[in-house]
């Protein structure tokens, strides 16, 4: 079935695109969740005519993205952890620690958005990559520090 997307789907295709797919996923899952609709002539056109809208939306969103960014990289947060006197951490320092961390400092940053390799297991200072959004990621700093 071809339908026309009103919303990126991750592994699908992006907001305007004319995307084949089966049935049962048009069906079940993206004409329910309003994700996109049939691939007629007369949803194209209102969708041409909404672009300019969506465009503007999206540029807005980008320089919100952006501006977050910035204030992202400017700003080291502290996560105070129990920890033995060689500085081994008795528990660890995850995403969850680190965004709400960033939150308190007036950044809001959700959980999923943390980028770790691992989690931190020892005191001392960490750079932490953030993903704003799917091509942009920001770098800060964390220092984990004893109790």
């Amino acid at each position: 079935m071809k339908v026309l997307l009103r919303e990126d789907v991750e592994k699908v295709g992006g907001r305007g695109e004319i995307v084949e797919v089966a049935d049962g996923f048009a069906r079940n899952f993206l004409l329910p969740r309003r994700l996109a609709v049939p691939a007629t002539e007369a949803n194209f056109r209102q969708l041409e005519m909404e672009k300019g809208r969506i465009g503007r939306l999206a540029a807005k969103e980008r320089a919100e993205r952006e501006a977050d960014r910035a204030r992202l990289e400017g700003t080291s947060v502290t996560v105070v952890a129990a920890a033995s006197p060689e500085g081994h951490l008795y528990g660890s320092v995850g995403p969850r620690e680190i965004a709400d961390a960033l939150t308190k400092e007036g950044v809001p940053v959700q959980e999923e958005n943390v980028r770790l390799a691992e989690h931190i297991k020892e005191v001392g200072v960490y750079v932490v990559e953030v993903q704003m959004a799917p091509d942009l990621v920001a770098q800060t700093r964390v220092w984990v520090v004893s109790e």
